[in-house]
């Protein structure tokens, strides 16, 4: 094809702390969104992949599975839908966990608890996404070197300001939600059926990919396609999805290159 217990619970699951002292990771701008995402339920979880940026080259990469918070509160929105179709927007940040599903700057996973959800009253929930969000990472006890209120200040202030103007707004970007689109929606499965393509275009479609925008939905099905010209696709040496990621986090990595040097020019 072409184309109670449960408040302690959840304190628990959205305190988790970072495996090991080690200094404060990059903090990360959150690329927004012209609509809001779903967020995908399967096995007591609800989440999604979100499109991100290093906003500190000085700083180290997140390793996979970094904790970040949202820097300032309003900028990250949980749309709960009830079981009779009402919607109501809360602030997102006390309700949901933000880290890297991957080493590296790229993306961050926003998940819900579906228990969560139920005791918000909640049948579905997405995520909106405002103008320069930025996220920080959770500070933990032992860090040799935390993000100073300097730092934070430059991160939230200029920093992310030069980030949307560069980065948010790029024609790549464009691209680059598009790819989103499909990483959330794409089972991550590997398929070696002669149809495999057209099936997970299918599947992807009724999973939610139908209701994107027909400008982007054009640009996810050249990017689809463009990686089941891949020949390890086919012969199933990696899932398409996860050609999708590694496309997604290669553009960018370019875009974040060209941040770099707008932002450090002496560097």
């Amino acid at each position: 094809m072409r184309i109670g217990s449960f408040v302690v619970s959840l304190a628990g699951w959205l305190a988790i702390p970072l495996a090991a002292a080690s200094a404060a990771p990059q903090a990360l701008g959150l690329v927004a969104m012209d609509r809001p995402v779903p967020l995908r339920c399967e096995a007591g979880l609800c989440q999604a992949e979100f499109t991100s940026f290093c906003l500190q080259k000085a700083r180290a990469f997140p390793g996979k599975g970094t904790v970040y918070e949202v820097a300032e509160t309003g900028g990250l929105t949980l749309r709960v839908t009830e079981p009779g179709g009402r919607v109501r927007e809360i602030d997102a940040a006390a309700h949901v966990r933000i880290s890297t599903p991957r080493a590296g700057h790229a993306a961050v996973t926003i998940s819900l608890p579906e228990a969560v959800l139920a005791e918000l009253g909640g049948r579905r929930a997405a995520i909106a996404i405002g103008p320069r969000v930025t996220l920080t990472p959770r500070a933990h006890i032992g860090d040799p070197d935390p993000q100073s209120s300097t730092e934070l200040a430059e991160a939230t202030g200029s920093r992310r300001a030069l980030g949307a103007d560069l980065v948010d707004g790029a024609g790549t970007v464009e691209r680059v939600r598009g790819l989103t689109a499909l990483v959330n929606t794409v089972p991550r499965v590997i398929d070696r059926r002669p149809d495999a393509e057209a099936r997970l275009w299918s599947e992807a479609m009724r999973r939610g990919l139908d209701r994107v925008s027909p400008a982007r939905l054009r640009v996810a099905a050249r990017e689809y396609e463009r990686c089941w010209d891949d020949r390890v696709v086919r012969l199933g040496g990696y899932s398409a999805n996860e050609c999708l990621r590694r496309r997604h986090d290669e553009l960018m990595n370019v875009e974040v290159k060209r941040y770099w040097k707008a932002s450090d020019p002496g560097s």
